[in-house]
């Protein structure tokens, strides 16, 4: 993710998503509210369940659509896009959103990988980040503070939990 003239621009692969935060219910048209705040999804996971990416990859014709993932060459894969794997696309989608109706400060940029989103809702990580922002001493914890939780919510059920927040 970076930020040029005034809009974000995020590149993506595979199941780890971004979420935008802003302060103001109605903040973002595209969102959903909570609270006194908005979110927003930048993106959209690359699995097999998602219609488009399972009609991209059937069209490639060396994949065998199963479950909840895919075989491609008799190797089973979750992701229909993922960086340095072999046999899947690398190639990312991008998400451009302008941050100009936003107020400096009052917005934060959450990416995170699945092992944080399957635990933790939107609402909540929203919340949790932006109540961050009035703290500047402990903004570096957001991050941590995200994957902690998502870590003792999974339990013993844990997957890969990584975060990055940023305070735009």
């Amino acid at each position: 993710a970076w930020v040029s003239g005034g809009e974000l621009k995020v590149a993506w692969v595979g199941d780890s998503r971004a979420l935008l935060c802003a302060r103001g219910r109605k903040t973002l048209e595209l969102g959903s509210a909570y609270g006194d705040y908005s979110f927003e999804w930048l993106t959209e996971d690359h699995l097999p369940n998602n219609e488009a990416e399972r009609e991209r990859v059937e069209k490639e014709g060396r994949v065998e659509i199963t479950g909840r993932g895919m075989k491609i060459n008799d190797h089973s894969v979750c992701v229909t896009r993922s960086l340095g794997h072999a046999l899947i696309s690398c190639v990312p989608q991008f998400a451009t959103r302008s941050l100009r109706d936003l107020e400096p400060g009052h917005t934060v940029l959450i990416v995170a990988s699945d092992g944080v989103w399957d635990h933790i809702a939107a609402d909540d990580a929203a919340g949790d980040a932006l109540g961050h922002r009035n703290k500047p001493a402990m903004r570096a914890d957001a991050a941590r503070d995200l994957v902690n939780e998502a870590l003792d919510l999974a339990g013993a059920d844990s997957d890969n939990a990584c975060a990055v927040v940023v305070f735009l």
